[in-house]
């Protein structure tokens, strides 16, 4: 009886992973599509970046270890884009970069933006 109980849990587990992962990946397809740029190298991007965990948050130090900006999310927004995604209303607080899809949407947008600035080459992705 309680082998069956712990079953019960962990195909629970599973299944909310699929559906987490299912849910992401129309992120990354809605996002490409919105921004013309491949739902693949989003993922990609993600995946390099935080893993696909929805909640990473990376602090970037400098020589002395002081903090000198965050990165939050699936794609690792940094907190220096902030003040502008607040002022467009996108998000409200931090904590909304938490969402995956909104994250993945707001990667993009700043992505296309680059790619504007530099042209859709690797050394633009990579800068």
């Amino acid at each position: 009886m309680l082998q069956g109980m712990r079953t019960v849990p962990a195909v629970t587990v599973m299944l909310m992973s699929l559906a987490s992962f299912s849910a992401q990946a129309f992120c990354f397809e809605a996002a490409g599509v919105k921004y013309g740029i491949s739902p693949r190298l989003l993922e990609a991007i993600a995946r390099g970046e935080s893993h696909l965990d929805p909640h990473a948050i990376n602090f970037n130090r400098d020589k002395k270890g002081r903090v000198k900006s965050t990165d939050y999310g699936l794609m690792q927004i940094n907190s220096a884009h902030i003040p502008e995604l607040m002022a467009m209303g996108v998000i409200h607080s931090t904590d909304d970069l938490y969402r995956p899809c909104l994250n993945v949407q707001t990667g993009a947008w700043i992505l296309a933006r680059h790619f504007q600035v530099c042209g859709i080459t690797w050394n633009c992705l990579g800068s």
